[in-house]
């Protein structure tokens, strides 16, 4: 018997080669298709380009201490509890004066920002019901007072 017969080698027969690159290429006998390690196929070039390492992320300064602290004291004054408002104002104007002071060591100056102008926004909203309530106050008080005089 010979190798042939017994299949031990290679299969009978030319097998079209990768992508129909018009060449042949001999499957083994096992009915593997890959290319032991040290085989190239036929027309294929090696890579164009080497691998790269992934490119190194800039690195984000950290978080100014009281970014979220003034963040969350402007949506609490804009949600009705109005005294932390002014807070929210007066600690996000601190906090941008040393984010300016210094760029590139905090991050999150965005906010900072929009917790200070929620600041600014709940104050004038408290500034406005302080004046609604003082002039209900008045009223009632004149009214009170014209009442009494009167009887």
């Amino acid at each position: 018997m010979t190798q042939e017969s017994r299949g031990d080698d290679v299969e009978q027969g030319p097998v079209p080669g990768p992508a129909g690159a018009g060449t042949t290429t001999e499957i083994p006998a096992s009915g593997s298709t890959q290319p032991a390690p040290q085989q190239q196929v036929p027309g294929a070039a090696a890579a164009p380009w080497a691998p790269h390492p992934f490119p190194q992320m800039a690195q984000m300064p950290p978080d100014h201490p009281q970014a979220v602290t003034i963040l969350v004291l402007g949506i609490v004054g804009i949600m009705g509890v109005w005294v932390t408002s002014p807070i929210a104002w007066y600690l996000g104007n601190q906090a941008l004066r040393e984010i300016d002071a210094s760029p590139g060591r905090y991050g999150h100056r965005d906010f900072v920002s929009i917790g200070r102008i929620l600041g600014i926004v709940g104050t004038v909203l408290l500034g406005v019901g302080v004046a609604v309530v003082a002039i209900f106050v008045l009223f009632y008080v004149g009214l009170f007072a014209a009442m009494v005089a009167g009887s």
